[in-house]
């Protein structure tokens, strides 16, 4: 934690999702001046755990938050062309089974459809998933720039964010100057990089993506890579609806009423 607070400062990100935090159940705090909100286990197991540091701006445009589980969270901006839906994941392992995978799925689906028409949709998160540069045939929502081959959970995934969702991802439409920038995770002798996490965004905002690549300079103790995505998004204050209560003051012909309300306030002030 306190080299997350140290890395911080050097990266100007009003929204950073976060996973494998190891933390347990629902927690809420403050580290420097962003704001902390997340989900863990809740059965001890220091495992998993999903969460996002809120800078000030998107503190200001939070609508809500929900801590789905410690694979899945979600917040509820608002901005100045309407809300926007942001989901941080964290994928099951290769080590898990294939109807765990299909549950993680089933889940970020009932999210996804719980979600306005109109929102803005951004999912961000580990899928363990390599989309592969021989998947040609995808281009229009997967982007040339690519790593290594695909395979089956690149192919799941592919399926469920351009088939099902209309949904694009983003770094894979920009084209890097150093291969370090397009890779997000190393393995523990620095031999194999895969191209493993994602940042991906409705398929009618992706003109409003400016760059979307890799900072293997960050350090938060991972062997996954920092990945930043540049939008052209406004992020609007919200607006604090407070209830007023309305009196009804055509009860006040009804001569009873009058005399309730004389009999109450008598001897407060002059009626």
């Amino acid at each position: 934690m306190k080299i997350l607070e140290k890395e911080l400062s050097r990266y100007n990100c009003d929204i950073i999702g976060v996973l494998e935090t190891h933390r347990l159940g629902t927690e809420e705090f403050f580290l420097q001046d962003y704001k902390y909100v997340g989900q863990g286990r809740t059965d001890g197991i220091h495992r998993s755990g999903v969460g996002f540091l809120l800078g000030k701006r998107a503190q200001a445009a939070l609508l809500e938050y929900k801590p789905v589980s410690d694979r899945l969270i979600g917040i509820t901006l608002c901005t100045v062309t309407g809300t926007a839906t942001i989901l941080q994941v964290y994928a099951p392992t290769t080590a898990d089974t294939d109807a765990e995978v299909d549950s993680f799925y089933s889940t970020l689906q009932r999210q996804l459809s719980n979600s306005k028409p109109q929102d803005i949709i951004i999912i961000t998160g580990d899928f363990i998933a390599k989309v592969g540069s021989d998947m040609s045939t995808v281009r229009a929502a997967v982007g040339p720039f690519r790593l290594s081959r695909a395979n089956e959970r690149g192919e799941q995934l592919t399926h469920f964010f351009r088939n099902i969702n209309g949904l694009v991802i983003t770094s894979t439409f920009f084209n890097q100057w150093k291969v370090s920038r397009l890779w997000t995770w190393e393995s523990p002798d620095g031999a194999t990089h895969n191209q493993i996490d994602y940042i991906m965004v409705s398929k009618r905002w992706r003109s409003s993506v400016t760059n979307s690549k890799t900072f293997p300079g960050a350090d938060v103790g991972s062997d996954h890579q920092l990945l930043i995505a540049n939008f052209q998004l406004k992020l609007k204050k919200r607006v604090n609806v407070t209830n007023e209560r309305k009196f009804d003051v055509r009860k006040l012909k009804d001569p009873e009423v009058v005399g309730a309300y004389r009999s109450q306030f008598r001897g407060q002030g002059t009626l």
